[in-house]
């Protein structure tokens, strides 16, 4: 066999391992002015929805993996605040896997437990805070397919105390919500904050979206080569 012919195998032979590592990812989307104000006067407290908040506002909730990593991400509308009134959930979890991140009071940290069948392991993931974006990466523990991707945003008044003082929360999806809407659900007047994307009214993707990876390509072109090495031999 000639020369070529050895070098078009390897070929073949590198782009099906390097498929089983190229990244894949899994992500949902949610709609902007879609965030929930807890609101009252002494024991009169209720939910409006559909307020402009955007430094709470997720836009998306997305996750990679390449190789032994998973990076998860959380994205808001405005710019991630470095405050204690604001603090930023993101959950990833997976049939033996919950990774949880947490960022408030300029600080972000990243924790991930499995429960395998070799008993429990925990790992202690990266997490930072860039603009409007929170990202956290760890290494994979047990299971990557996404069961449950969800995440939360708050905006305190008073830090610590959420049934006597306002606070404004977005849920993505917005299903995670789980208070009742008062009658009079007018949402907020507050248009202090830029924004520019409110046509958007709390419309979420409430479904994953699963971000075709580069397998599919990488199975085409081993095809092609396969293919052309065939030809040749003839």
């Amino acid at each position: 066999m000639k020369i070529w012919r050895y070098n078009i195998v390897i070929i073949c032979i590198c782009i099906l391992i390097l498929s089983t590592f190229i990244a894949s990812a899994e992500s949902i989307t949610d709609g902007t002015g879609d965030v929930y104000h807890w609101t009252g006067t002494e024991n009169a407290w209720s939910w409006k929805q559909n307020n402009i908040r955007n430094d709470i506002d997720i836009t998306e909730i997305s996750s990679s993996i390449n190789g032994d990593n998973i990076t998860i991400t959380l994205k808001v509308a405005g710019t991630v605040q470095t405050t204690e009134k604001f603090a930023y959930y993101c959950y990833y979890n997976t049939s033996d896997t919950n990774y949880w991140v947490m960022a408030t009071g300029g600080n972000a940290i990243a924790m991930a437990t499995s429960q395998g069948e070799g008993g429990g392991s925990y790992t202690q993931g990266t997490a930072v805070i860039n603009d409007n974006t929170v990202t956290a990466e760890f290494e994979i523990l047990g299971d990557t397919e996404a069961q449950e991707i969800w995440g939360w945003a708050v905006e305190w008044t008073e830090v610590g105390d959420s049934m006597n003082h306002e606070w404004w929360g977005d849920w993505a999806p917005n299903t995670k919500f789980t208070g009742t809407i008062s009658e009079d659900d007018t949402g907020d007047d507050d248009t202090s904050e830029d924004d520019t994307d409110n046509s958007d009214t709390g419309s979420d993707n409430q479904e994953t979206e699963k971000t075709p990876g580069f397998e599919v390509i990488a199975v085409i072109a081993t095809i092609g080569l396969a293919l052309i090495l065939f030809k040749r031999r003839k």
